[in-house]
C-alpha cells in the first residue's frame, strides 16, 4: 500500500503556476538573493545603526554588486529596527560645479518628497529637515539612515552641506547614519581628509569603514544559488521557487542550481 502511495507521488504532475511571459522576477531582474558577504555586511550595518554610528564607508570595486546589497539591506534593516524607520538610497550624479540647490533637490527626490523644486537652496534644505523629522518622530526611534551610492563622486562641499543636516537633526535628538557606499577612491579621499586635517568630515561621515568582496569561493556560490533553491518563490506564497519553476521536472527528480556551482 505504502509502495503504491510512494509511487503515485513520485509520479505526480507538477502544475507550474501562470506567470505571463517577461514577467517572473528572474525575466525582470526584479529580485533580491543573499550571499554570503551580503550577510557578513549586514551584520556590520546593524552594529553601526544601534551604535548611532554618524558615517562609514562601505567600498569595493566596480561590478560586485554593492548597490544591490545597498537594495537587500533596505528591506531588511526594518526588520531590525522597526517598519517604520527611514532608510534612505541616495545615489550620486557627477556634479561639474558642485550646487547647493541641486544637491538639496537630489536629496529631496531621494527621500520622496512631493515639492522638489520649488524654492531656494535654503528652502529646500529646511523642507528636507521637516520631512526627516516628521518621519523620524513617526517612526519612534529616533534613527535615520542613508546610503549614499557613488559615493565617491562627492566633494567636500558636500560634506559641508550634509554636516549642517546632520547638526539640525541632532538639535531635534534624531540620528543620522550617512553610509558611504563607493569604490576605493572612498578610501584615499578618506586619506587626504586626514593630511588635511578634516577630521570634522572622518569622524561624522568616515569613522568606520568596510571592504565589500562580493563572491570569492566555491562556498559562496554555492550558498548564493541555494537562494534560488529554497529561499525564494514566485508567486508569493506559491511555494514555486525559482529553480523549481524553470527546471521542474529536474527540480522534482531532485536536481538543485547550487549542485552546479563547481562547474
Amino acid at each position: 500500500m505504502s509502495e503504491t502511495v510512494e509511487s503515485n507521488q513520485s509520479n505526480k504532475i507538477l502544475i507550474r503556476p501562470y506567470i505571463p511571459k517577461g514577467t517572473h522576477p528572474i525575466e525582470t531582474g526584479k529580485y533580491l538573493i543573499s550571499t554570503n558577504e551580503i550577510d557578513r555586511m549586514y551584520q556590520t550595518v546593524i552594529q553601526w545603526v544601534e551604535n548611532r554610528t554618524p558615517g562609514a564607508i562601505i567600498y569595493g570595486r566596480p561590478r560586485l554588486g554593492k548597490t544591490r546589497a545597498i537594495s537587500y539591506l533596505i528591506n531588511c534593516l526594518p526588520q531590525d529596527f522597526g517598519e517604520n524607520t527611514p532608510i534612505f538610497h541616495i545615489r550620486c550624479r557627477k556634479y561639474k560645479n558642485p550646487n547647493e540647490n541641486f544637491f538639496f533637490e537630489d536629496l529631496l527626490n531621494a527621500v520622496g518628497h512631493s515639492i522638489i523644486i520649488s524654492g531656494k537652496s535654503n528652502m529646500k534644505r529646511t523642507r528636507l529637515l521637516r520631512f526627516l523629522v516628521e518621519r523620524a518622530d513617526f517612526s519612534g526611534n529616533n534613527k535615520i539612515v542613508f546610503f549614499i551610492d557613488d559615493a565617491q563622486r562627492l566633494v567636500e562641499i558636500h560634506y559641508d552641506w550634509l554636516m549642517d543636516l546632520y547638526n539640525d537633526l541632532d538639535h531635534y535628538g534624531i540620528t543620522l547614519t550617512t553610509i558611504l557606499v563607493g569604490q576605493k577612491e572612498l578610501v584615499h579621499q578618506r586619506s587626504a581628509f586626514i593630511s588635511g586635517d578634516k577630521f570634522q568630515i572622518v569622524g561624522r561621515f568616515m569613522s568606520h569603514e568596510y571592504q565589500f568582496k562580493g563572491i570569492e569561493n566555491l562556498n559562496n556560490l554555492r550558498i548564493c544559488l541555494t537562494g534560488y533553491d529554497d529561499y525564494c518563490e514566485y508567486p508569493t506564497n506559491s511555494n514555486w521557487s525559482f529553480t523549481k519553476y524553470f527546471f521542474s521536472e529536474s527540480f522534482t527528480r531532485g536536481y538543485r542550481l547550487h549542485h552546479s556551482a563547481e562547474e
